[in-house]
């Protein structure tokens, strides 16, 4: 039997692919974040461009920090539906956890570490049926005006990765 850290390896790798089980867990590559220049609506519905530059959200100690986040199904929400941090209130139920992070030219991924065979028959489910899941993270951050109107992001917490319906 592979050991956690070849499976991750492995799928890293591109020599596994797909979901990889174990007998206890499920392993899957996930994609957590772009980089680069992006639309977003703020608060108030208005579109505005953020940049989420590769060497911000890419540095040593934040890669150390995507290998060991929870993953949740769905973000939870507030009184008032808005996304907040894990554990309080409304949804969110905890599914796995991450293990690994990298790059992935300029995209930052994960590999999944799931203990729900739920939600594993879920993912494969919508594969099967051509309905994609996404997965949407929850970055606590500032966000700076630069001088050409685009807002920088600069990250400063990783809280929890959501597995969320695609288009979130």
């Amino acid at each position: 039997m592979l050991k956690e850290q070849d499976i991750a390896n492995a799928l890293i790798s591109g020599d596994l692919t797909g979901i990889v089980t174990n007998g206890e867990y499920a392993y899957i590559p996930l994609r957590f974040s772009g980089t680069g220049i992006t639309e977003r609506l703020d608060e108030n519905g208005k579109a505005r461009l953020i940049d989420r530059r590769l060497e911000d959200f890419a540095t040593p100690e934040l890669m150390k920090e995507y290998a060991n986040i929870n993953i949740l199904l769905t973000h939870p929400k507030n009184e008032n539906g808005d996304c907040v941090r894990a554990g309080l209130v409304n949804g969110g139920a905890f599914v796995g956890n991450t293990i690994a992070s990298y790059l992935k030219g300029e995209e930052i991924w994960v590999i999944g570490r799931l203990h729900d065979a739920d939600i594993v028959d879920l993912i494969m489910g919508n594969a099967k049926n051509g309905t994609d899941l996404s997965t949407s993270p929850h970055i606590s951050s500032e966000e700076v005006l630069g001088e050409n109107g685009v807002y920088v992001e600069k990250p400063f917490k990783i809280n929890h990765l959501a597995i969320v319906g695609e288009g979130f």
